[in-house]
């Protein structure tokens, strides 16, 4: 298996929301604007690793988006929650297993989880599973490794990117507030908000 290298941003992350109260609360979402804001650059901090091998996992030169972690490329990514979801948009390669990856930086934390994915590809959204106690406040790393083949291969695909576990709720917390927002009238103004456009009108998969 490779590692994937993963470059720790030091920009913060702001989300700045306004919206009317409604009545109703399922309704909320059609009222509300989303603006993000990154209080400052900081360096990409997320990999994807889109080289196929086999047959099952060539991707057609058209598709408009390539491998891809949903989250902002230039400021750190965080999460109030242990077992956050995480998202990333996968071509149309045929593949339906997957494998996601949660590491700490000493890697005393270690979280292996299989995954069925959609063989059309899309973004899929996996909640880590309640196998283990999760994360705790620092700095983890995340990969999601694509199975073309039969059985796993160390030339798989691969994509990933860094998280963040904080316990401070005033921080503006991407990994939970982008799940949230997902198949919301709202999701395609947040991947414009962060440049993957081509994703504004995508509808999410969550996967097991």
């Amino acid at each position: 298996m490779k590692k994937i290298a993963t470059i720790i941003g030091t920009a913060s992350l702001i989300l700045l929301t306004s919206f009317s109260v409604d009545a109703k609360p399922q309704n909320s979402y059609r009222r509300m604007r989303v603006t993000f804001t990154p209080a400052g650059k900081g360096h990409p901090q997320y990999t994807s690793a889109a080289a196929v091998r086999g047959t099952q996992c060539n991707v057609g030169t058209s598709q408009q988006q390539s491998l891809t972690p949903i989250v902002p490329s230039n400021s750190q990514s965080l999460t109030g929650k242990s077992h956050p979801t995480l998202l990333a948009y996968i071509p149309e390669m045929g593949a339906t297993k997957g494998t996601l990856y949660v590491k700490n930086q000493t890697e005393d934390f270690f979280h292996v989880q299989e995954v069925n994915l959609p063989s059309k590809g899309g973004v899929v959204g996996i909640t880590m599973s309640q196998d283990d106690a999760g994360l705790k406040d620092g700095t983890y790393s995340w990969f999601l490794k694509i199975q073309c083949g039969n059985s796993a291969a160390i030339d798989d695909p691969v994509v990933g990117a860094n998280i963040h576990k904080v316990s401070n709720k005033n921080e503006a917390l991407w990994y939970d507030f982008s799940a949230e927002l997902a198949n919301t009238p709202q999701w395609g103004e947040l991947m414009n908000q962060i440049n993957l456009n081509s994703l504004s009108n995508q509808k999410v998969t969550f996967v097991n």
